[in-house]
């Protein structure tokens, strides 16, 4: 079985990691460059602009965003949220929603995912780490998922 380890950041360390990254680039930074500062794929930071969460301006054929606008959408909480002087992943949410049993769509529900294959995927991916747990049998209809206390 593979460790896992989860390393929980101070607030201060991810600003000084994300401010030394954003003092690399000038006042506009291309798709790339966010992906690169947030420290995620393209695809995703791509994604993150075209459904505004991220504003950006085009200006020809290039799709140009401001540092303020990135410091703005770290602040709303978009990326990561706090809690006390921790940051929680998506996935580190869903462990935390579900300490009480939750159904899928509640979990779908809760973390704003749009489809019910990608939700499963998410799900999939916490019982195979051993984070979540199963309530009922896997296919079951009422089937709820559980945070497993380790």
């Amino acid at each position: 079985m593979k460790g896992r380890s989860t390393v929980y950041l101070y607030k201060e360390e991810i600003e000084a990691q994300i401010r030394r990254r954003l003092d690399e680039y000038g006042d506009k930074l291309r798709v790339a460059d966010v992906a690169y500062v947030l420290g995620v794929a393209t695809e995703c930071a791509r994604r993150r602009v075209v459904t505004g969460l991220i504003k950006s301006v085009i200006i020809g054929r290039t799709c140009y965003i401001a540092k303020e606008w990135i410091i703005d959408f770290l602040n709303e909480g978009h990326f990561v949220r706090e809690r006390g002087h921790e940051f929680l992943t998506k996935r580190d949410r869903i462990v935390e929603y579900c300490l009480v049993p939750r159904s899928r769509q509640e979990i779908q529900d809760y973390c704003g995912f749009s489809t019910v294959k990608y939700t499963r995927k998410v799900l999939t991916k916490l019982i195979a780490e051993g984070r979540l747990a199963y309530t009922e049998k896997p296919h079951h209809r009422d089937q709820k998922y559980i945070a497993v206390r380790s």
